[in-house]
């Protein structure tokens, strides 16, 4: 995978780097902590191009907005 067209860097995407962000964040899952990542990518990237015309909408879009205390935890 090319990671330079990436705004996260190379490492935030790493096994090690995934596993130390699931302590810090209370993530239990790899698989939907890497997801969470990809999602972030994404939303960045769209919003590089459209700024301040994209808005999440729903559940998923509140990991985003809200802090972490206040988000429901899986």
């Amino acid at each position: 995978m090319d990671y330079r067209k990436c705004i996260h860097e190379e490492t935030a995407f790493q096994r090690e780097t995934l596993e130390l962000r699931m302590k810090d964040y209370g993530f239990r899952n790899m698989a939907r902590m890497e997801l969470f990542l990809w999602d972030l990518e994404l939303f960045l990237q769209i919003q590089a191009r459209l700024g301040e015309r994209i808005v999440l909408k729903g559940g998923a879009a509140t990991q985003f907005y809200l802090p972490k205390e206040a988000q429901r935890r899986t």
